[in-house]
């Protein structure tokens, strides 16, 4: 919940989606369910320090991504917001969380990077 840093892995080098993105960048998360092991076959492409599995690829043209690339910082402190007492249940504190959210434009730029992946594929 909140903004994490992903650290990318060698394979993203490499990666059409994430190749020349920095080797951290800061990226919003929400969520309650873990990637807890790859499909056969896939290739590991980031995690977190919550997250082994932050980002993979699977074949030549189908990601998972765990960060949301289409949050941002106006966007992230609402989530966080609105999950207060569930986060206090868990014994994490809200409060901690929104001081951490900070712009994230690497992981913004992903979705736009996919965009122009997808408008290549619609061209002979």
């Amino acid at each position: 919940m909140g903004t994490t840093t992903v650290h990318l892995t060698d394979a993203a080098a490499e990666d059409p989606l994430l190749r020349g993105l920095p080797q951290r960048f800061p990226a919003h998360v929400s969520h309650s369910q873990s990637v807890l092991a790859l499909p056969a076959g896939a290739v590991h492409l980031g995690w977190s320090d919550q997250e082994e599995h932050q980002g993979f690829r699977l074949g030549e043209r189908a990601w998972g991504l765990q960060f949301h690339p289409e949050f941002d910082d106006r966007i992230a402190p609402h989530y966080v917001a609105h999950f207060r007492e569930q986060l206090a249940a868990e014994g994490r504190s809200a409060d901690e969380l929104l001081g951490q959210v900070r712009a994230a434009p690497e992981s913004a730029g992903v979705l736009a990077r996919f965009g122009r992946l997808c408008e290549d594929l619609g061209r002979p």
